[in-house]
């Protein structure tokens, strides 16, 4: 699998209440130069990922909302446990790229 897009962790001061947490994501773009051959439909050229539509699993529920101009989201004083995060644009653009590439055997 490629990778178009890194998430980086991104420090917080500890919250006021030592039972509850925060979680915070940035999403920022790999640099890259050019598409890899191997991937046609590679976009030509890096996009901003601020306002990116996002959907989380976080521990005190499901939420879907977009991340701010820098690419940004984060929660705070949400209960320990394992959160995660997905960005639906992204297969959306894969998946308009693919269905119009056209492979022979």
């Amino acid at each position: 699998m490629t990778q178009i897009g890194e998430a980086v962790a991104v420090a917080l001061p500890p919250p006021a209440d030592p039972e509850k947490h925060r979680v915070a994501l940035r999403l920022v773009p790999l640099p890259v130069a050019k598409a890899p051959s191997a991937y046609p439909w590679w976009p030509a050229r890096a996009r901003s990922y601020g306002d990116a539509a996002f959907s989380a699993e976080i521990t005190d529920g499901h939420h879907d909302g977009t991340l701010d101009g820098r690419g940004c989201v984060s929660f705070e004083d949400i209960p320990a446990g394992t959160c995660s995060f997905s960005f639906p644009e992204f297969y959306d653009d894969i998946e308009v790229a693919l269905k119009n590439l056209t492979c022979t055997p």
